[in-house]
């Protein structure tokens, strides 16, 4: 009887070390199940935070690539401008250059020889008024004709 009482106990204890066991498998599986419960969320918790970064990316993107655009739109119409104003600028400084020497020409030149120089340029341009101017002169009303009234 002491053997098999012996061999309760061994039983009973071994029954209770199977639960433990069990109940310990069962933690270990619980642990391991919240161990991926977790895990997921937080991937998914990850993957929505890098999406959100990646949108936040995007738009920071497109707004700067919009800057530069408007930028270099700027600057282009400035540089445009600019080249513009100094075509101008340099035109104008040509300009004034040329008047200064004409004006200088004028100056040293003698009005006779100037007058010369154009009557010169000009003679091809000459009219002889001589026969209308007679024509002219011997204008003269009809006899018995009203003032004012055409034949």
């Amino acid at each position: 009887m002491e053997g098999q009482r012996s061999l309760r106990k061994i039983i009973t204890t071994l029954a209770v070390k199977n639960e433990e066991i069990q109940n310990f498998i069962y933690s270990l599986k619980q642990m391991l199940q919240n161990v991926e419960d977790n895990s997921a969320r937080v991937q998914e918790d990850l993957e929505g935070e890098f999406q959100s970064l990646y949108a936040l990316l995007d738009e920071l993107k497109d707004s700067m690539l919009m800057k530069i655009k408007q930028d270099r739109a700027s600057r282009t119409y400035e540089l445009q401008v600019s080249a513009q104003l100094a075509a101008c600028a340099k035109a104008l400084e040509s300009s004034e250059e040329l008047l200064e020497t004409a004006n200088q020409t004028l100056a040293t030149a003698n009005n006779h020889d100037f007058a010369q120089v154009r009557t010169d340029n000009m003679s091809h341009l000459m009219v002889d008024f001589a026969q209308e101017r007679r024509l002219l002169q011997a204008l003269a009303f009809l006899p018995g004709t009203p003032v004012g009234r055409g034949v």
